[in-house]
């Protein structure tokens, strides 16, 4: 099994490999800077989600993180998860 193209689908919610094409959606979905407060990165603009995206990306190629974007099937709302 390859962890790192791994979709997982639940009847609300979808994991699936974080992606640049994502940026759009994880920076409307995390518009509220209270989602930032006690978090060591910020995200204020769209550039700020793309460097977020690129880390991610870059320690996903060094091995140190799996990250993923998680669906809300519902809501159609895209959030980031990295670790």
């Amino acid at each position: 099994m390859n962890l790192l193209s791994i979709e997982l689908e639940g009847v609300r919610a979808k994991l699936i490999p974080l992606d640049r094409e994502h940026a759009e959606a994880l920076y409307h979905a995390a518009a509220n800077p209270e989602i930032w407060t006690y978090l060591p990165e910020k995200i204020y603009f769209i550039e700020d989600t793309r460097m977020f995206i690129e880390k991610a990306l870059a320690a996903k190629e060094n091995g140190g993180e799996l990250p993923l974007s998680y669906g809300i099937k519902k809501l159609k709302r895209w959030l980031a998860l990295r670790g």
